[in-house]
This record gives C-alpha cells, structure tokens and sequence, in this order.
C-alpha cells in the first residue's frame, strides 16, 4: 500500500541515482518549470507533473547541469571570442587613424617650422585621392 503524500522512485538517473526535484502534492506543472532538489548531486531540475487515473501524480524531472555546464562553456567561448573581437576592431582603428593623421601631423610640424623662419621645408605625402594629398598640392 502507498501512503498518501509519498514519492516513489520508478526510475532515477544513473549518474544521480538519489535525485528527488522539490515539488509538492499540490504543485501541478503541465509544463516544464525549472525546481530546486530535496536530494541529488543537482541543483536544480526541469520537472513536469502528470496526473494519473488512479489520483496518484508522475513526477518527470531532469537535471539542468549538463545545460548550465554547456550555457557557461558558450559563455566563456563568447567573451574570449568578443575580446579577440575587439582588440582587432581597436588594432584596425588605431592604425587607419594613424595612417589618416600622419600627413596632417607632418603638416601642422612643416607650418611650425614655416612660422618659425624655416621657409624652405616640404612634405613629402604619398599622392592620391585623401584630403591630405590635396592640401600638400594647393
């Protein structure tokens, strides 16, 4: 004869075979929720209640580590894979504001050196189509 208000284990996991997920006789979930445990390795399980014919309730419960194991290994790969990420967007940033203001730098230096009585100084800038180019021709 089973007792009222008591749980049976059919069948357990083999790798957490005393696994009991926090539910109690009143708690009907017709869809998974997420539950602490009474017993077990696991924190917490996705258990799912089902009312039988006989007013006994089947209890389905799973644990969620090998789930929380593998969110947090993406995680990690995630943040590794940003700051990779994002030290070559600030490498490439660095160097095309670089190569841009390298020709305005030799400028402004040529124009100091001009306003101080060194009139015969040139610059030497790469020709093309930049907006540098174009002030050392004019």
């Amino acid at each position: 004869m089973i007792e009222e208000g008591s749980l049976h284990t059919v069948q357990a996991p083999t790798d957490d075979p005393q696994l009991v997920p926090a539910v109690t006789a009143d708690d009907i979930l017709r869809t998974p929720a997420t539950r602490g445990t009474l017993a077990g390795t696991a924190d917490e399980v996705r258990v799912m209640t089902v009312p039988l014919p006989d007013g006994s309730v089947a209890v389905f419960a799973i644990s969620t580590d090998r789930a929380a194991d593998a969110a947090r290994r993406l995680m990690f790969t995630l943040a590794i894979v940003a700051a990779v990420v994002l030290a070559l967007v600030a490498l490439v940033a660095w160097w095309v504001i670089r190569l841009g203001l390298r020709p305005i730098r030799k400028m402004t230096e040529a124009a100091d050196a001009i306003s101080a009585g060194a009139t015969g100084v040139r610059i030497d800038i790469a020709p093309g189509p930049t907006e540098a180019a174009r002030l050392v021709r004019h």
